[in-house]
């Protein structure tokens, strides 16, 4: 089974569709769970009362005040807190609210592999126009990760739609947690550590390991040119045939419009066999 590590915030029907879509490009409920960290505020304001979730969901039960520029702490508990309950599952795959999947098999081809994260590029703090440029040299935690088990480079990437196997995904994460250990902050930093920190965590540990990798599963469409879309902007509807176009290790898309009547969740559901 595949534990789905979510985290979610708001509107109770955009999550459970989510989690429909998720289940049937999984393969069914009987091939995932999903563990879900809920936002504290969104607690504090009832979410967990609006929620009308599948069988295979389970809330975690510690509840961060989440918000950018890290989310990397929700999943980091959502797997702590599988450990403890004693959940069984072969690999583990992250993502947040703001994906969704379009196409079928993705149980199949997460089983495939050992790892799905796409190579990382050297980043380049002096060279970059990244917000996150200071943030990210100004790390000591992280020079000091990279000069001794790292290669010397600091790399980036996007993570949504990242997996790997139980044992792999378990041990980046202590490793994780060795260099950034989980304080009262719970890894409020100062830039998106599931960009820059986890990408060159994960380029140590499976540097000179012979693994099944692909690419993560998920698009974020504004990161590429070819949609034409400002940053966080969403998915518009005359994307729809550039997303049947990805290539096939790709299977969500991110960020999607909010309105379930949207042609590009329809075309999701569809893609995916839910009944409208």
């Amino acid at each position: 089974m595949i534990l789905v590590s979510g985290i979610v915030h708001r509107k109770p029907e955009l999550i459970r569709e989510q989690i429909l879509l998720y289940n049937a490009a999984m393969g069914g409920e009987a091939a995932c769970h999903h563990l879900l960290h809920v936002n504290a505020e969104a607690v504090r304001e009832g979410l967990l009362q609006a929620l009308d979730l599948p069988a295979n969901v389970t809330i975690n039960p510690t509840h961060l005040h989440s918000r950018r520029p890290t989310f990397l702490a929700c999943h980091v508990l959502n797997l702590l807190h599988a450990m403890r309950a004693g959940m069984e599952y072969s690999h583990a795959y992250l993502h947040t609210e703001s994906d969704i999947p379009y196409r079928p098999g993705l149980g199949e081809h997460i089983r495939a592999h050992d790892l799905g994260f796409a190579r990382p590029a050297i980043f380049h703090p002096e060279k970059s126009r990244s917000a996150w440029a200071g943030p990210v040299s100004e790390d000591w935690r992280l020079q000091r990760f990279v000069e001794t088990i790292g290669d010397g480079c600091i790399y980036t990437s996007r993570y949504e739609g990242m997996f790997a196997t139980r044992g792999l995904m378990t041990e980046i994460f202590a490793q994780m947690m060795a260099v950034w250990p989980m304080d009262e902050n719970h890894w409020r930093g100062d830039y998106p550590y599931e960009e820059y920190a986890l990408p060159t965590v994960t380029a140590a540990v499976v540097r000179n390991r012979a693994l099944r990798r692909t690419r993560h599963a998920v698009l974020t469409t504004c990161s590429s040119r070819a949609y034409g879309l400002a940053d966080r902007e969403t998915v518009r509807p005359e994307s729809i045939p550039l997303l049947e176009a990805e290539p096939p290790e790709i299977f969500a898309a991110k960020f999607v419009p909010h309105d379930l009547r949207s042609p590009v969740r329809v075309f999701a559901r569809r893609a995916l066999g839910l009944a409208e």
